[in-house]
């Protein structure tokens, strides 16, 4: 006896509570991947680096890393009913890639003292490069952030109470 093909909508079921945790490891690691880049590139190691030897290999700018945001961000809008916290999701996603761009242009413009000891060309035309498809995904987040309200709201439970208005005395 052969057992019955599992249909798309089954498979998809059986997913749907893993995309959460799919978005929260997705956003996750490029957050720290970041940060640990962040404190290499600042802290000079045991060598003698300066900060333009860093600068040329600071890693803010990795392609792969740089996509995960990007596909949590689908993953949180696309692949089902748009999660709860996909506005959320989307604003990390956003913070992630400013950072990535900020630091990363910074170490561009610093590595470009370094240009003597490395390949000129692929330096300087490869990271921009980059910049430019890590711009694009930003530019992607945002426009899901703008579509998803754009705006960030704070859950009932997490609102301070309003104080209740004191009567005023009519004017006469």
């Amino acid at each position: 006896m052969t057992s019955p093909e599992p249909s798309g909508a089954r498979v998809a079921a059986a997913l749907q509570p893993l995309r959460v945790l799919f978005v929260l490891a997705l956003l996750a690691y490029p957050a720290l991947y970041l940060l640990f880049r962040f404190f290499a590139w600042i802290v000079p190691d045991a060598g003698s680096s300066t900060l333009a030897s860093r600068s040329v290999g600071a890693g803010f700018t990795d392609l792969f890393l740089m996509a995960l945001p990007l596909v949590a961000v689908l993953i949180a809008t696309l692949t089902g009913p748009v999660l709860p916290g996909a506005r959320l999701f989307s604003l990390i996603a956003l913070a992630e890639y400013a950072f990535a761009l900020f630091f990363g242009v910074l170490a561009y413009l610093i590595g470009l003292g370094m240009l003597e000891y490395i390949g000129v060309f692929d330096y300087l035309v490869l990271t921009l490069a980059r910049l430019g498809l890590i711009t694009l995904a930003g530019f992607t987040v945002l426009r899901i952030f703008i579509a998803l309200g754009g705006k960030l709201t704070v859950p009932a439970a997490l609102r301070t109470p309003e104080a209740p208005q004191a009567p005023q005395a009519p004017q006469a």
